[in-house]
């Protein structure tokens, strides 16, 4: 039986960067891959600010000279229909939210939709601790500060390589695509 929910921030409730661009010009290329891995673990220990990072991508990206298909949109979207669902959820169950990189830009977005605590019992990023996923530790952590079992709890997040290390700590987990993929998902765990 689930008793509480982790969902990731960048990618399920926030949404700034174009991974499939990313992908295509950065990733392509050896340079630009390693300069990105180094900015985004800068980003983890909240030793780069948000701001610093989008910058960082958009100039790795070429964004300006290409300016209708951007890696980095500045202003980003916030999936309200998530939150509305997450407040939701915490009815029931414990929420919480975990992400990689820095809290302030959390903690901003947050405030401007009604607080952390109206939609999550535990916040916890990167910068917070010295877990990044997708590592183990992370979920675990997280699952403890929920006070469920890690069989007792559910992560939704969009990366694959964090839902395999949340399946490597014993969680359940949904990889989230969209929001009408996620309710349905929620479905066969029982929930809703």
């Amino acid at each position: 039986m689930i008793k509480a929910l982790i969902f990731d921030f960048y990618g399920v409730i926030y949404s700034n960067l174009d991974w499939e661009v990313i992908d295509q010009r950065i990733k392509t290329d050896e340079q630009k891959a390693v300069e990105f891995k180094k900015l985004v673990q800068k980003a983890n220990v909240g030793s780069v600010d948000n701001t610093k990072l989008l910058e960082g991508i958009s100039k790795l990206a070429d964004d300006t000279m290409y300016p209708e298909n951007l890696a980095v949109n500045f202003e980003p979207s916030i999936n309200y229909s998530a939150l509305g669902l997450i407040e939701n959820l915490k009815i029931k169950y414990k929420t919480g939210l975990l992400s990689n990189g820095g809290r302030a830009n959390i903690d901003e977005v947050l405030n401007d939709v009604g607080g952390a605590g109206k939609y999550f019992n535990v916040v916890m990023s990167s910068s917070d601790t010295s877990y990044i996923k997708p590592a183990k530790e992370a979920f675990l952590n997280m699952s403890e500060l929920l006070g469920s079992e890690p069989n007792e709890t559910l992560v939704i997040d969009d990366s694959y390589r964090h839902i395999q290390g949340a399946d490597t700590a014993g969680l359940k987990t949904i990889r989230f695509v969209d929001m009408e993929q996620l309710r349905s998902e929620l479905n066969r765990f029982g929930i809703f």
